[in-house]
């Protein structure tokens, strides 16, 4: 608090993080303080001890200890824990809000970029397709239609494009070649993975500490070992304890 009277920007800046404040408000940099070092919260679930900021969230939360779904697709009937879960379905997959109307994305986005809505949709599992033979194609799966053969070990597929991916293991092509050293690689997932080595992107973000990772397992290692989760499950132990003795 004192320190911001020298500063320049008047903006607070995190001693524990990379957390710098949008303004001098102090209350917001208190609540950065409080949830994500802290990590004292207003609403704590009894089953797991994990905190949340807002009645709704914790609601949202229990039903996954519960088993319970009560937020259901208007298209396809399928159910989720979370509404924001049910929202990012219907809006991704059939273009439809959760009010049940069609999502008016042309005037968000110019006519470059505006995909017209997903109308051919699977009756088995909701998922939309701009066009009827991409749907076609999606069915062979449910159905377990395979008419695609690997001609070294017979392994089945329903589309073109993933025998000819999956041939790959037994040709050793490698399609894909990093610009920065010329490594090749025959499948884009570890091609993307290698790139970051180059770029320094790092996706996976530890939500503790902010320290970011090139994969998800990277991330999921770190967090077994993290000071500030580790911090986090003691903190969650001791109110859990807390709320049972009460």
């Amino acid at each position: 608090m004192h320190s911001i009277k020298h500063s320049k920007d008047k903006k607070f800046k995190c001693p524990l993080c990379n957390y710098v404040s949008r303004g001098s408000n102090p209350y917001n940099f208190k609540s950065h303080l409080t949830y994500m070092h802290l990590k004292k919260f207003p609403y704590y679930c009894q089953d797991c001890g994990k905190g949340f900021k807002q009645l709704k969230t914790i609601q949202d939360h229990c039903n996954l200890h519960k088993g319970q779904k009560p937020y259901k697709c208007i298209v396809c009937a399928k159910s989720f824990t979370c509404e924001k879960y049910l929202n990012s379905h219907q809006v991704r997959n059939h273009h439809v809000s959760s009010e049940g109307e069609k999502s008016n994305q042309k005037h968000h986005v110019s006519r470059k970029t505006f995909k017209k809505p997903n109308s051919f949709l699977c009756d088995t599992c909701g998922q939309g397709f701009i066009e009827k033979s991409k749907l076609l194609k999606h069915i062979r799966v449910h159905n377990g239609d395979l008419p695609f053969v690997c001609n070294w070990c017979n392994k089945r597929f329903p589309q073109k494009d993933y025998l000819k991916t999956h041939e790959r293991v037994h040709t050793g092509e490698k399609p894909y070649k990093c610009q920065f050293c010329g490594k090749s690689f025959g499948f884009h997932a570890p091609f993307r993975v290698h790139l970051r080595t180059h770029t320094g992107e790092r996706p996976y973000k530890c939500h503790f500490c902010s320290k970011g990772f090139t994969t998800n397992q990277g991330l999921k290692l770190h967090l077994k070992n993290c000071p500030e989760n580790l911090l986090h499950k003691m903190f969650a132990e001791e109110s859990k304890n807390t709320l049972n003795d009460v």
